[in-house]
């Protein structure tokens, strides 16, 4: 009887694993526990990501997003996976995972909690994974997705939505609208595109300045994907009102742009400028400049306190003496402010933070501050990588900190509190921690990125080439932000990856 019981037990997991309709209930638990978060996420952004469970035996705490990765691993864990991952795509995540896990640990080990952060960066791909498989198997029928598409439309059309997903929000809104079939849906979907872009047409050319070049880009690569499919039918009269639409979108920047964050990122001469004469100062003060000692962080616990309803509050920012070097920084936002000497400048905390007047009247002088903040930033990280010969990277535990930041004693509220500095950049980051290998990984993600075009592109799939350009928004912004770090962002950037695999291989299986 002993020798058959661990017999018995396998046949029994087998059963369950065979299972189709266990398979599929436990797909839709997952999918749909992952889109709960990425909608909550996208109202609520880090207020939501930072709710914790605080275990005694553990020195760190464990947030929502990974409360999510534990129990989609467990659902992942029961469902068969038969047929979807060839031999090598399981050789190759094994690997990935495995040198994830392994160098977390051992990070974690010598220099601490920082490392489990830092190692997000490259964990929150397995979101991916999630996505590929329990879209897959949940089946969820088309008409449910286009409600629920509608649905989030309405978060659109009352503006209460973070901004950086509202590009997201307005492409898969749009490929609802493509593919409703009966006349009620079709119409009910024109209306609410028509009244969403009528009424927030300043999401294309006003807030953050990273939001108005990744819709930019956005639009540029949709240009470009249409382009290729009416050219490649020969469809001259849409590609001629696809040129004319380009072109009256390009013509809106000059129009509508907010002037002086349009000419922060057009003033290419002038930033030089503003680089070189910062940079003078800093080489004049780097002397006498010695390292503080800092405690290091895992994250800044102290929340802003804002509401949905009522009157926005107030906050008075410290007096200052040099507006060209004032720099605040709030936690996760591009927020920085100037106050001209000895004066206090007011800051609408709900309005920063819920982006429901995205209207940001900045000076000049304070946008050129803020690009030649992250140029600094980037600057010191290459040339750590280079004076410490870390080819294959930093610690994932060590603290990242920028000597051009110090000197200066810019952002100090932020690198003073958490003992060290966000990179501003998550494709500078990888290769800051995993060096070469990181520079290996960018490659496969925008090989991966221009695999799933052509395939689009060759499907002469329109809901794709949508898809895509939401991923390509999320990349863009890549550049500016900790996009893929934060799971707020990260784990929405890689659900939508793998829905976009899934919604390709399903075009394929069609043909």
């Amino acid at each position: 009887m002993a020798l058959l019981a661990p017999t018995a037990m396998s046949s029994k997991r087998s059963h369950m694993k065979n299972n189709p309709n266990a398979d599929l209930w436990l797909s839709r638990i997952g999918f749909g526990l992952i889109l709960c978060y990425c909608f909550l996420a996208s109202i609520l952004f880090s207020y939501f990501a930072q709710i914790h469970l605080s275990l005694s035996f553990l020195p760190f705490p464990i947030f929502v997003g990974e409360i999510v990765m534990f129990i989609s691993l467990a659902l992942l864990g029961l469902i068969s996976k038969d047929g979807l991952f060839n031999r090598r795509t399981i050789i190759l995540l094994g690997l990935y995972f495995g040198w994830v896990m392994v160098r977390a640990l051992v990070d974690y080990h010598h220099d601490g909690p920082l490392a489990a952060r830092n190692a997000a960066l490259f964990y929150y791909p397995i979101f991916a994974v999630f996505a590929y498989v329990f879209y897959q198997k949940a089946r969820v029928s088309r008409n449910f997705l286009m409600s629920l598409a509608f649905l989030a439309s309405g978060i659109l059309f009352f503006k209460q939505m973070i901004l950086w997903y509202w590009w997201t929000y307005l492409m898969l809104l749009v490929i609802a609208v493509w593919n409703a079939k009966t006349f009620p849906w079709r119409w009910l979907g024109l209306i609410f595109l028509a009244a969403i872009l009528l009424l927030g047409k300043e999401y294309f050319y006003q807030g953050a300045r990273a939001h108005v070049v990744g819709v930019l880009g956005s639009i540029i690569f949709l240009g470009l994907y249409f382009g290729t499919l009416f050219s490649k039918h020969r469809n001259y009269v849409p590609l001629c009102g696809l040129l004319v639409t380009f072109f009256i979108f390009i013509l809106g920047y000059f129009v509508f742009a907010e002037h002086n964050a349009f000419s922060s990122l057009t003033s290419l001469k002038r930033l030089v400028d503003k680089y070189n004469e910062i940079d003078k100062r800093y080489q004049s003060m780097q002397g006498s400049y010695v390292p503080k000692k800092l405690s290091v962080h895992l994250y800044n616990p102290k929340k802003l306190e804002y509401t949905f309803l009522s009157a926005p509050s107030v906050v008075p920012l410290p007096s200052v003496t040099d507006s060209d070097t004032f720099y605040l920084a709030m936690p996760d936002l591009e927020n920085h402010q100037a106050a001209a000497p000895g004066h206090v400048v007011p800051v609408n905390i709900s309005k920063q933070i819920l982006h429901s007047e995205i209207i940001q009247k900045r000076t000049l002088a304070v946008d050129e501050n803020n690009i030649v903040f992250r140029l600094f930033i980037w600057r010191d990280m290459a040339r750590e990588l280079i004076e410490k010969k870390a080819w294959w990277g930093f610690s994932f535990g060590h603290p990242q900190r920028s000597k051009s930041l110090e000197v200066l004693d810019w952002a100090k509220s932020e690198w003073r509190r958490d003992g060290w500095i966000a990179p501003h950049n998550s494709f500078f980051h990888i290769i800051y921690r995993a060096g070469i290998l990181g520079v290996f990984l960018i490659i496969v993600l925008f090989s991966l990125m221009a695999k799933l075009t052509k395939d689009f592109l060759s499907l002469e799939s329109v809901e794709g080439g949508l898809l895509v350009s939401a991923l390509v928004y999320w990349l863009i912004l890549s550049n500016f932000f900790v996009i893929l770090e934060f799971p707020y962002n990260a784990i929405v950037f890689w659900t939508l990856f793998g829905v976009a695999c899934v919604y390709r291989d399903e075009i394929k299986k069609q043909l």
